[in-house]
Formats: structure tokens, sequence, C-alpha cells
């Protein structure tokens, strides 16, 4: 089970969880009571590629639900070209090739740099 906890966290329902994200908080195994960072989750084995950030320092413009990433966003070239033996998607959401620019951008959107 993975759902989104209270404190920003994911909250996994399985230790075998992998991911590759952009997380807020952390990641919770017991419903949110108690939150582990992403350095220690990784510490433990877990999301190597995964990293933290803020919608601000993603999103074109979030509030807007402008979730293209902005330029210099840490999602940007950030992902990898296959995880767990799954090869990324050849296109975005909007249809768009990937990788454009050194490599695949986290995320739905792929950007231009």
């Amino acid at each position: 089970m993975i759902s989104n906890g209270s404190n920003r966290s994911i909250a996994v329902g399985n230790l075998n969880f992998q991911s590759n994200n952009i997380v807020g908080g952390g990641f919770s195994l017991d419903g949110d009571a108690t939150i582990t960072s992403l350095s220690a989750w990784q510490t433990a084995g877990h999301d190597a590629n995964s990293l933290v950030s803020t919608s601000a320092a993603l999103f074109t413009n979030p509030g807007s639900a402008d979730f293209t990433l902005k330029s210099g966003a840490p999602a940007a070239n950030a992902s990898v070209a296959s995880f767990n033996s799954v090869s990324a998607p050849a296109a975005d959401i909007l249809g768009i090739g990937r990788p454009r620019g050194s490599g695949y951008d986290i995320g739905a959107y792929e950007s231009p740099f």
C-alpha cells in the first residue's frame, strides 16, 4: 500500500517498496506514526535515485496546475532509463520524446533542458 502521509511522507505498507520519486518529507512504514527521512531510507537500501524537493522548486506554476518542470528543477535529468527491469516511457504525458536533455526527467513531463 502506498498513500500520501499527513506529514508529507509516503506511507508504505511494504518494506520492499522501491521508487524513483521526489518526496517532500520522508517515508513511513506505520501509517505515518513515525517518519523515516529519505537519507535513512536510502541507507537501508531503498530509493537510491529519489530526492527531496518542494513544488516551488520543481514546477512552472503549481498554483495554476502547471506541473511542467521549471528551468533548473532538481527532477530534470535525474531519473533512470529503466527501473525494476521496466524501461522508462519513450514519451512523456504530452507525447514529447524522452529523454531530451542529458537524462530522463522524474515525473510525467519531460523538460526541454
